[in-house]
């Protein structure tokens, strides 16, 4: 029986705008372990000059570069190579969701969804929740539909003040909407969530394949970096899921049915406890 991971990440414009992505890779965890991993800090982090955790935004910001004692021309060697690490692993699957990241700000403003568990209250709806929900439903129908010796997929994703608290929720409604859709297969499948740090090798690499595809729709990209691109992705199985602007709009009018159905749950609750 096999355990997956799935990696994510998510990339975002500077001003909040246009094509929001969220995805990453899916692999057994022996392929993290035993052929990624060392690859990654051999030709990637350990290379001459060593880095620390490998970050688009980071390695190519100038400041960085001199504070981490690189070149330019250093740091475009290690983007190659971590797109090379990625392109040589064929066992990696990409699945990302994208969509209008500035249309869910302003379609979901000041929405709170009500929290659950030791510390109930209310907290904002970050576009990573929607991201989250694509890219892990569509992770768990990957494992489902191609590995049957699959035991489970466990969720690695970027520790972030205004997510990771409630990503233990994420997967509660991930296991409501596998019911909703009589996708009972997949229950079994569900893992566990694991924020993890920037040095976390898989969160490097949806870093890396996030910003690339992000950049792409955006329609920003450089020669090279479309060059990087179809050295990871041409040929290689891609999940890519897509979000309209409508369907985001269906999104705010069900998440806003569920905060009024917990707010009244907790109203009774507390009614409850009082007498």
């Amino acid at each position: 029986m096999a355990v997956f991971v799935a990696a994510a990440d998510e990339s975002d414009g500077p001003l909040q705008k246009g094509p929001f992505v969220y995805g990453g890779f899916i692999a057994p965890f022996v392929v993290w372990e035993n052929v990624f991993a060392p690859m990654w800090e051999e030709q990637v982090l350990n290379s001459d000059p060593p880095i620390g955790p490998f970050h688009m935004t980071e390695i190519r910001n100038p400041k960085w570069q001199a504070l981490n004692g690189l070149s330019d021309a250093q740091a475009q060697l290690k983007i190659d190579a971590a797109v090379h690490v990625v392109a040589s692993i064929p066992e990696l699957r990409v699945a990302h969701t994208r969509f209008d990241g500035g249309h869910f700000r302003q379609t979901f403003g000041a929405s709170r969804m009500m929290s659950r568990g030791r510390q109930p209250g209310a907290h904002r709806l970050e576009p990573d929740y929607v991201g989250f929900m694509g890219f892990a439903r569509a992770a768990l129908e990957y494992v489902h539909d191609n590995h049957p010796d699959a035991e489970r997929v466990d969720f690695v994703v970027e520790r972030k003040t205004t997510v990771t608290h409630y990503l233990p929720q994420y997967l509660e409604e991930l296991v409501t909407w596998a019911k909703k859709e009589n996708r009972h297969a997949l229950l079994d499948l569900i893992g566990e969530v694991i924020p993890g740090a920037k040095d976390r090798a898989p969160l490097q690499a949806s870093d890396l394949a996030m910003w690339h595809i992000r950049r792409h729709e955006a329609r920003e990209s450089e020669a090279v970096d479309v060059l990087r691109l179809a050295a990871m992705f041409n040929g290689r199985q891609m999940i890519l899921g897509e979000i309209t602007n409508d369907e985001l709009t269906v999104i705010h009018a069900q998440a806003m049915d569920l905060i009024r159905a917990r707010a009244t749950d907790a109203k009774r609750e507390a009614t409850s406890g009082g007498t």
